[in-house]
């Protein structure tokens, strides 16, 4: 297959961050250095104030705060592209990733007019679509139709379902109903049968999904980047615990006194700092 049938310009690769997530710049771009040396993508890593310097990675700078949503949607304006590859800072390489691969999702999306191809299964497609890149499509109201994992998305999509106000959890609540309005398929990869936990197989984008979660490192992520060679410093974030994970869980389920109380005791118990991040 030659990659010249896809024009990368039109792909930029954004990886969604922010200031306070500072600390996971460095295992991220040593990720992309040793998985995907040959990425033909542009690609951009997106800030508030903080700069970085990579020779292959450019720096989008908001040059203020701002939330989630009303972040990327600036962002978003200013590539002025049809499309782009969503990351999100803590989406760590731990497989080579194979260019050819990319570009046969990539067509796949281009050929179906797509406006949504997710590029791990989290959750399952509901219909296989196509069995040779194991791809298939989410149903209208499904949930996490509109899931922040890797995905392609055409760029006014994703644009038309952002509101400035939300946050990512908000996002991949409320964007489901929205998603509704918009007839084009909204597609994932498929579970490979073979290798059911997502995290031991190879997905066109080969990530640990996900590094961060409750602003900590996954013991089973850390454990795998490492084995990956990766330098991976647990010292300020820490390692998730069991109670991270319950509270984590909690906290998607929505407001509540019971939710209240358990921030209560998060914050008392822990002095956790507040973190407006999605993962």
């Amino acid at each position: 297959m030659s990659l010249a049938r896809i024009d990368f310009d039109q792909y930029p690769i954004v990886i969604m961050s922010c200031d306070s997530y500072s600390d996971i710049w460095q295992p991220l771009l040593e990720s992309f250095d040793k998985f995907w040396p040959d990425c033909p993508f542009p690609i951009y890593l997106c800030s508030e104030l903080k700069e970085f310097d990579h020779p292959r990675i450019r720096n989008l700078r908001t040059e203020r705060e701002l939330g989630w949503a009303a972040m990327t949607i600036e962002i978003l304006r200013r590539l002025q592209t049809p499309n782009v590859i969503y990351l999100q800072e803590d989406y760590i390489l731990k497989g080579q990733v194979s260019n050819d691969k990319v570009v046969r999702y990539l067509e796949f999306f281009q050929n179906r007019n797509a406006a949504y191809l997710r590029l791990v299964p989290l959750p399952n497609p509901d219909q296989l679509v196509d069995a040779e890149l194991n791809v298939g499509i989410i149903y209208a109201g499904s949930h996490y139709r509109t899931s922040l994992q890797a995905a392609i998305w055409d760029r006014q999509v994703l644009l038309d379902l952002l509101r400035p106000e939300e946050s990512g959890w908000d996002f991949e609540r409320e964007s489901i109903r929205r998603s509704e309005d918009i007839d084009r398929d909204f597609l994932s990869v498929a579970v490979n049968s073979d290798h059911p936990n997502i995290n031991h197989h190879k997905y066109p984008i080969d990530y640990y999904s996900t590094a961060i979660l409750q602003g900590k490192w996954q013991k089973e992520g850390v454990k795998i980047l490492r084995r990956a060679g990766l330098d991976i410093d647990t010292k300020d974030r820490g390692v998730l615990t069991r109670w991270d994970f319950f509270y984590y869980h909690q906290r998607k389920k929505g407001d509540g006194i019971r939710l209240r109380v358990l921030t209560w005791l998060d914050r008392v118990l822990f002095n956790r700092r507040k973190n407006k991040r999605l993962y």
